[in-house]
Order: C-alpha cells, then structure tokens, then sequence
C-alpha cells in the first residue's frame, strides 16, 4: 500500500492547499505507522522516478483546481499508467473549479445548496466569481439586473446573535471523502455590511466563537456529517474543505467546496485564542492523524502497524513542529 503526494510543476506543493511543514510529517509518521509508504513527489515531471512497489497506490495532488489544470490531467495520466487512484480525480477537480458546476452536481443528488439565480426570482441574490476564492461579491437586491457570467445564487441569511450582536456566521468542514474530520466555525460582524465571511474577518474572542458553534454546530454535528457523507459520496475520496452556510432556520447549504488537506489561516488568524476554541485542534497534528485514519478507512486498506523510515525522521526533523 503506498501513498504519492505530489504537486506542481510551477511551484511544488501547493501552499493553498496544505501547508507541509505542518501536516506532511506527521501524516507520513501515521501512515507508515500502518505500513503504508509514502512519495513526497514535488512535481508531476518526477513520478517517472518513484519507485512503486505495491498494486494498491493513492495519489494526493497538492494542487490549485483553478490555476493548474494541466498539471492535474498530467498527475491522473501518470496515475491511470500505473493503476493508481486519483483523490481526486481530475474531473471531480475540474468540476469543484467551477462553483455553479459543483451546486449543479450536488442539486442532483439532493445535497443542500443555494438555488441559483434563475430559480430565485424575487429573492435577493448573492452574487460571487464563478472560480476562485476570496473573490469580490455581490448582495443584490431582488429585481436588480444579473451577471450571468457570475455565480448567482438566492441569499442564505446567515445571521446568528450574541450579547445582542448580530453576525453572519460560515461553516468549514473539513473532509476526507464521506468523513468529517473538523468543523470550523468562521464569523463576521453585520456593522461590515458584508455577507461574505472569510477567515481574516473573524473576532479573536473565543466567547464570542464558541457560543455561536455551541448554538449552530454542536447540536447539529450529526445533520452536517450527513451532508459530508453525501457531498463525499459525489466527489469520491479525497481531501477536501466544505464552506457551509447555516441558515436562520436551522438549515445547512453548502456554497463551495475545494481541494484542501490543512487550514492554517483560520489558525494563524486566530493565534492562541484558537486554543480555547471547540476547534482547538485546528492545524495540529492530531487532527492529521485524523485525516490520515479517515482516509485509509476510505480507500479501505486494512492496515497493520509498521516501522517509520529515514524519510519521516528527517520531515520531523526538518518540519515538526514548527510556527
């Protein structure tokens, strides 16, 4: 059984993606724990050189959906030679580069999601670039003129109060297929007159944070690890991050989903606050050691504990753990 991590041929592992200094060594400790090898290839013109030895193999692209494209169909080539599976595939990547591809996707499968514009007339419309992340958006009201070429969805109102202030409020989930490893809650105050809650905009005050997840997620956990299941259920299995809009009313819409092993910017935003937080585990390596058991029980490999090789020594060396 072995594991191929590999990246772009621009940049090696792409940073967006993971952060390898704080997940690849202990994943690689995990992993060959249970006697899976583990490739760090850092691009796709170097796995001609890796050394494959088993008949089962995954291969994790650490690589940008949107930007690099022709290396992902590069990385699935090489991983259809030699029988591996891809986690992603890149149609599934191709697909989750495209949010209004991904909302389609997931509608047909009865996945929760914002209705896209043409089905929501009279609604307002929160309008967002079709690719991309971090993007400008758009809260228009009902009856303005809409840019098709956008991402045009019904307004989710998001809204969620605390000591009488009122937020909109962002869930992350992250998954490794149909298995839920955490769930990030992410918030921003209504004054910004913003809708769209990214990392950056979230207070630095566990209170505020822990008392809005104790109302949103704690009671909920068993209904959000259903819609990962059924998101990972059309994406198959690889690692990725389920940005989820909790409704008013107590309902769940996933707006985006992308390729994504760690996510260091909530953790470094929040610095130590994120300590005290019911996410305390964000970016450490338990939470990687979580995600490398999810991921084997999702490739279902029946693994036995094994030795670690030269190769993690010298990541822990190297990486672990470092700020």
């Amino acid at each position: 059984m072995e594991v191929v991590v590999v990246g772009t041929e621009s940049c090696g592992l792409a940073r967006g993606k993971m952060k390898p200094e704080r997940f690849l060594a202990p994943f690689v400790q995990h992993l060959e724990r249970h006697s899976v090898r583990v490739h760090i290839v850092e691009r796709p013109s170097d796995l001609s050189s890796a050394t494959i030895r088993s008949a089962k193999i995954a291969v994790l692209p650490v690589v940008n959906e949107e930007d690099h494209q022709h290396d992902f169909r590069a990385i699935q080539s090489w991983a259809d030679q030699v029988g591996a599976l891809m986690c992603p595939s890149f149609a599934t990547a191709k697909m989750m580069a495209n949010k209004r591809d991904t909302n389609v996707a997931f509608a047909s499968r009865g996945i929760p999601v914002p209705k896209l514009a043409s089905q929501s007339q009279g609604l307002a419309i929160f309008s967002n670039e079709v690719t991309g992340s971090g993007q400008e958006t758009k809260l228009l009201e009902s009856g303005s003129p809409i840019d098709e070429s956008r991402y045009n969805t019904s307004f989710i109102d998001s809204t969620h109060t605390f000591n009488g202030e009122p937020y909109y409020v962002s869930l992350r989930a992250m998954a490794v297929g149909t298995h839920c490893v955490s769930i990030y809650l992410r918030a921003r105050p209504v004054s910004d007159n913003a809708p769209s809650v990214h990392s950056k905009d979230t207070p630095r005050d566990a209170a505020v944070i822990n008392a809005l997840y104790n109302e949103i997620v704690t009671p909920r956990k068993k209904l959000l690890n259903e819609i990962c299941d059924r998101a990972g259920s059309v994406l198959g299995v690889g690692y990725y991050a389920h940005d989820i809009i909790p409704s008013q009313d107590g309902q769940f819409f996933i707006c985006e989903t992308g390729l994504k092993y760690n996510d260091t910017m909530l953790a470094n935003h929040l610095k130590a606050e994120r300590f005290k937080t019911h996410f305390a585990d964000i970016c450490t390596e338990d939470e990687v050691k979580r995600s490398a058991d999810a991921l084997l029980q999702q490739l279902g490999w029946n693994a036995a504990p094994g030795i670690a090789s030269k190769l993690l020594r010298r990541l822990s060396a190297q990486w672990w753990p470092r700020d």
